[in-house]
C-alpha cells in the first residue's frame, strides 16, 4: 500500500514536470531565468522563516474529507489514488525545493527534462514513507522517533531551506551566475571534475569558449552576491536569537509571578 501511494505521489508530480515544460515552451520562459531564479529563491527563503517560526505565516494544508470515488475503493485501488490526490498538496512538506526545479524545468522547455525530474522528485517524495513501513514492518516505531524530534527537525529544514534561498536569490536580475563561477568552490569542485572525469565534462578553457563564458572583472558581481548572502543569513539568526531570548524572558517572569515565595512577598 505504501508502494501503491508513492507511485501515485510521483506520477501527479511528474505529470506537474511535463506540464510545466510544456509551458515553458509556449511561453518562452528560458527568457526571463534569471527573474525565475529570483522567485525561487524567494519562495524557499520566505518558507524557511516560516518553518522557524519566524513569520507568523499559516501555509495551507490539505483537510477536508477524501473524494467519494476514493473512499469506495479497496485498500491498494484507495492508497493509489490518495497517492494522486495528495500529490497535489505537496505531501510531506512544502517544498520549495520542487518550485526551484519547477523553475528550471519552465527554463528548459523540454518535456523529457520535466518527465524525469519529476519522477526523480516524486520517488525522492515517497522513500521517506517507504522507510517508515520497512520499518513498521521489521517492529522498529520510527514515526514515534521523529515526533519525539519534530522542533529539531523543523529547525533543521527551515535554516535548509534559508540558506538555500539565500544563495538562489543573487541569481536574480542583480548578479547572475558570475560570482559562483569565480568562486573558490567551484573552482576547486571544477579542477576536480578536470581531473577525474577529463576536459570534456569539466568546465575547461576549451569548453568555456564553446559556451561563450569570459571572465568576469567587475567587484559588484564578484563579491555583492556574498555580502547579500551574508545578510540574508546573518538577518534570521539574529532575528531568531533575538525572539528565544525573548521567550526566555517571557518563562522566568511568569515562572516568578507565580512561584509560591511571590505572594508572600
Amino acid at each position: 500500500m505504501a508502494a501503491l501511494f508513492g507511485l501515485g505521489l510521483t506520477l501527479t508530480i511528474a505529470a506537474y514536470g511535463v506540464a510545466v515544460a510544456s509551458l515553458g515552451r509556449i511561453l518562452y520562459l528560458d527568457r526571463v531565468t534569471l527573474l525565475m531564479w529570483l522567485v525561487a529563491g524567494l519562495a524557499a527563503y520566505v518558507f524557511g522563516l516560516t518553518e522557524l517560526g519566524l513569520l507568523p505565516w499559516q501555509l495551507p494544508t490539505f483537510s477536508g474529507p477524501l473524494p467519494g470515488s476514493i473512499q469506495q475503493q479497496g485498500d491498494y485501488a484507495r492508497a493509489f489514488g490518495m497517492g494522486l490526490l495528495l500529490g497535489n498538496a505537496g505531501i510531506g512538506c512544502p517544498n520549495p525545493a520542487f518550485y526551484v526545479l519547477l523553475t528550471y524545468i519552465a527554463g528548459t522547455g523540454s518535456l523529457k527534462t520535466g518527465l524525469a525530474y519529476g519522477l526523480i522528485h516524486g520517488i525522492g517524495r515517497a522513500t521517506p514513507l517507504l522507510a517508515l513501513s520497512i520499518l513498521a514492518i521489521l517492529g522498529v516505531n520510527a514515526t514515534g522517533w521523529f515526533l519525539s524530534r519534530r522542533e529539531r527537525i523543523q529547525r533543521a529544514v527551515g535554516w535548509g531551506l534559508v540558506g538555500w534561498g539565500a544563495f538562489i536569490i543573487p541569481k536574480g536580475y542583480l548578479f547572475g551566475h558570475a560570482y559562483w563561477e569565480e568562486s573558490v568552490f567551484h573552482k576547486v569542485w571544477n579542477t576536480l571534475v578536470h581531473l577525474g572525469l577529463g576536459s570534456n565534462i569539466a568546465e575547461s578553457a576549451e569548453v568555456e569558449s564553446v559556451l561563450g563564458d569570459m571572465a568576469v572583472h567587475n567587484p559588484w558581481l564578484l563579491y555583492g552576491p556574498w555580502v547579500v548572502i551574508a545578510l540574508l543569513l546573518v538577518i534570521p539568526i539574529l532575528w531568531d536569537d533575538y525572539r528565544r531570548l525573548r521567550a526566555g524572558v517571557r518563562i522566568v517572569a511568569h515562572v516568578e509571578q507565580t512561584a509560591p515565595w511571590s505572594n508572600s512577598q
